[in-house]
Parts: structure tokens; sequence; C-alpha cells
């Protein structure tokens, strides 16, 4: 017993846990920085690196759909779910042959943009970000724990810039918004993928629109009227959306339309945050609600609407 004691109480053997402790700290550091939840000027986002949100619930990087040799997309995606379950896809209607050589990155105006192999440009927040020259190196791009991805000054997070919650794909998440711009007439809805696989911009639209006086969901199919949804938006008549979901789902779920001066929009929130949930608008034209995780199924339980 006691030459262990002298072991343990020598120099070398000092030096040596001393070696172990400082290479386990850099391990834990590398693991750490390979997935952060910011990108920014300097520090693009490529290959197999994605962010993650704070508290794990979403990642956001490169991926493949089933099928889809040669074609990456950047999007967010369910960190913890065993299967991929993208619920935002940035570059929809051009995917980039390499995630190795693009990258997502912080232009030089400020905006967040995705470069292929070339160089060339495949898709952007396009947005006015008010950041000079001098300044780019101030925006980031944040992904948060609702699975927001916001572009936003490093100095003031609030300040925000550009979210895809304002540019909703298939999937309607808690907090995003369905809206329509009342001066330009802009609207931003729900818009189906081409097919299983494929991001692509799909034939089916569900979006609001004023008619009669009134805001009311209206399905489209290839920008052609396909008919109303059951009551006006306004009127905080979801059935649509309810309609989707089984009774006890449906009971956490709580609804708000909004109207200001400058746009209307209808989002909503749901009661249990330890679980998944999404409204998507499938291939089929028909909105589904999805929630929660079935082992058996690999995949979450769907409801449709009638």
């Amino acid at each position: 017993m006691a030459e262990i004691v002298a072991h343990v109480s020598s120099p070398w053997f000092q030096l040596v846990v001393l070696l172990v402790v400082l290479l386990a700290a850099n391990a834990t550091s590398l693991v750490r920085a390979g997935d952060t939840d910011t990108v920014a000027a300097g520090r693009p986002l490529s290959g197999n690196r994605k962010l993650v949100s704070p508290g794990g619930k979403f990642a956001l990087g490169f991926f493949q759909t089933e099928g889809a040799a040669g074609r990456w997309y950047i999007g967010i995606w369910y960190h913890k779910l065993p299967v991929r379950t993208p619920v935002w896809v940035a570059n929809r209607d051009r995917p980039v042959s390499d995630p190795a050589t693009s990258r997502l990155t912080i232009a030089p105006d400020g905006n967040l943009v995705l470069l292929d192999s070339s160089g060339s440009l495949a898709w952007s927040t396009n947005t006015s970000t008010r950041a000079g020259s001098n300044e780019n190196t101030t925006v980031v791009a944040v992904l948060l724990d609702t699975g927001n991805l916001v572009l936003a000054p490093s100095s003031k997070a609030s300040d925000v810039l550009w979210q895809s919650f304002d540019h909703v794909g298939d999937t309607w998440l808690p907090g995003a918004k369905l809206w329509l711009d009342k001066s330009s007439g802009a609207v931003q809805g729900m818009t189906s993928w081409r097919a299983r696989g494929d991001p692509t911009p799909g034939p089916y639209t569900l979006q609001l629109e004023n008619t009669w006086g009134r805001y009311w969901y209206v399905l489209l199919r290839n920008d052609a009227w396909r008919g109303y949804y059951h009551g006006a938006a306004d009127d905080m008549d979801i059935r649509i959306f309810t309609g989707a979901l089984d009774a006890a789902a449906s009971a956490r779920y709580n609804f708000r339309f909004v109207e200001n001066d400058r746009e209307v929009y209808v989002t909503y929130g749901f009661a249990d945050n330890s679980t998944v949930y999404r409204f998507v608008m499938d291939v089929s034209g028909q909105v589904k609600g999805c929630y929660g995780w079935r082992p058996r199924r690999r995949g979450t339980l769907c409801t449709r609407s009638p």
C-alpha cells in the first residue's frame, strides 16, 4: 500500500495526470467548437459541421434526402430524433453538389449566404441588413431552440434583420407566422415539397387572402385557386389545423390572429415543450398535424385535416 502511495505522489505520475486532464479538456472544447449555434464572418459552415441550438433541440447543416445523390441542401431538423426530419430548407430550388467545398457564411453586406463550390451564390437572406462594409463582422446568424434561424447584430440580438420564421416552407413550427403584407400584397404561406425527397417548391400552397373584406385560408395548386378552407382567419376558425389533430393534441395548441397597420398574420404556440410538434403541407396538398415520436414507426404521429 505504501508503494502505491509513493508512485501516486511522484512528480512523473503527477505530470502524466496533468497531461491526461489537459488532453481531455482540449477534446471537449473541440467537440463544442464543432457544434455551435452561430455562423459569423470568418467562421463559415461547411462539410459535416452543423449548428446546434442551445438546448440541443434543433440542428442546422448540410443534408441530403433519400435518393438525392449529388444534391445537398442547407436545412434545419430535429437534432434529437433518430431519423432526420427537416423542418426548414434554405436552398429549396438550388441544391449544391458538394458540402465540403460549399459554405454558409456572412457576406460583406451582412447577409447570410450559401456559396457553392465555384463561389457562386446558391441562396441568400437577401435583406437590407443596415450593416456597413466595415460592420459586417458584427452580424451573426444564430439557431434558436424554437427552430428559428435569426440574422442579427452580435451586439444586439433583439434587433432581428431576418428570420426563417418569416419564410415558412412546407413546415409550420410554433412561433412561425403565416402572413400577408397589407401594402405590397406579399404573402407567406406553407408550400409543399415537389415530391417526397425533393424539397423544391411544389404545387400546393396554403396562404392567407383578403376577400370580401375578410382574411381567409386559401389553398392554391400551381398558383390557381383550389377552394377556401372552412372559416375566416380573423374569425379564429382554425378547423383546417385542429382538424389535423386528435382531441388530446388539439387542446394543447394556442392559435393567434394578429392584424396591425403593416400586416396580418396567424401564429400558434404549443403547451408541451418536451415533445416535437409541427404542421406540414404534404405533397398531396393535405395539411397534417405531426407531434411526438413513435419508435416503432420511426417517425412522428401525423394526422391530416379532413
